[in-house]
């Protein structure tokens, strides 16, 4: 009668290790899987970051070449210079609207516009933008002091 007693706390221990033994290999299993999945995820969301970060320096570096164009056309800059010394001459000031407007046709922006240094809006494409907002002053105060 012992013995069965002690075969079936035998089998019971074994059992229990069994079971625990399952249970602590499951948990290491997911532990590690989960490691896994979130060094993944990491990676990805790493390798979007960047692919994100060069679009948009590449982006930027378009924009500023389009204004680059602009602002290195004698042409255009003698067009501006006379416009502003004028006092609002109609027929300069329709000419600059017009080949701006050239760049939002092959370009697609939605506006485009002209400030003085100080940030105040002197021309805008779209006659509905009659002042620019504070942020957008402040960083073209930015842009001229660089």
């Amino acid at each position: 009668m012992r013995l069965k007693i002690l075969k079936r706390a035998t089998y019971q221990i074994t059992g229990l290790m069994i079971i625990f033994l399952v249970l602590l290999a499951g948990g290491y299993f997911y532990y590690s899987q989960s490691r896994e999945i979130r060094k993944e995820k990491k990676e990805e969301l790493q390798a979007i970051a960047n692919l994100k970060t060069r679009e948009i320096v590449h982006w930027r570096k378009e924009r500023f070449g389009d204004a680059y164009v602009l602002a290195s056309s004698p042409l255009f800059c003698d067009a501006v210079d006379n416009w502003i010394l004028s006092g609002d001459n109609s027929v300069l000031r329709k000419r600059i609207i017009d080949r701006l407007k050239s760049f939002i046709d092959a370009f697609s922006y939605e506006n485009i516009i002209i400030t003085s240094p100080s940030g105040n809006l002197l021309l805008s494409v779209n006659p509905e933008l009659k002042e620019i907002n504070e942020i957008t002053r402040n960083f073209i105060i930015q842009s001229v002091i660089k």
